[in-house]
């Protein structure tokens, strides 16, 4: 096998493992093309063998679809970061309670929204009031009494409605 016929073998090899890459991870051609500089048109022929490349072009477009995957990559951990963080807030609540034993819970929630239709804030606005912060998922749930706050977030709750934690706590209005 002559150098010229390896060479070939090894821009297919190249051009196969590039087009997993891409399918996988789902890249557009446009953001490759925008990398590297090159017409998108050209980038496809390339891609799909449209028209012959030189080592150097795939190197291109490697880095240029590396790159791209790396930010994926960061994006999805970043997300799976915020799920995560998200769960492991939701642990720190209650969500199993016996309704049975108190009338306060079930009221609970509508207090906590009374409080939040009073002050006029959405649901991500006040739950970025509390600190930590809880997201507005927490806060319909909280109003819902699927889940009822930590001691800290009751007291932050009744300081932001200028309301005793007694009454928030108490059966009755």
């Amino acid at each position: 096998m002559d150098t010229l016929q390896k060479e070939q073998l090894d821009v297919n090899e190249q051009l196969k493992k590039l087009k997993a890459e891409i399918r996988r991870y789902r890249i557009p051609i446009l953001k490759l093309s925008e990398e590297i500089g090159y017409p998108a048109a050209l980038v496809s022929d390339i891609i799909f063998l449209r028209k012959k490349p030189d080592m150097r072009m795939l190197r291109k477009i490697e880095i240029a679809l590396n790159n791209s995957i790396k930010d994926i990559v960061v994006s999805q951990n970043k997300s799976d970061q915020q799920v995560a963080s998200y769960e492991l807030k939701r642990l720190k609540y209650s969500t199993q309670y016996d309704k049975d034993k108190s009338e306060a819970v079930e009221e609970l929630g509508e207090k906590v929204k009374t409080i939040r239709t009073r002050l006029q804030l959405s649901k991500f606005e006040f739950g970025a009031r509390l600190s930590p912060a809880l997201p507005p998922e927490m806060i319909q749930e909280i109003e819902a009494n699927q889940i009822i706050p930590t001691l800290e977030h009751l007291i932050q709750i009744a300081d932001l409605g200028k309301v005793t934690l007694d009454w928030l706590l108490r059966c009755g209005k």
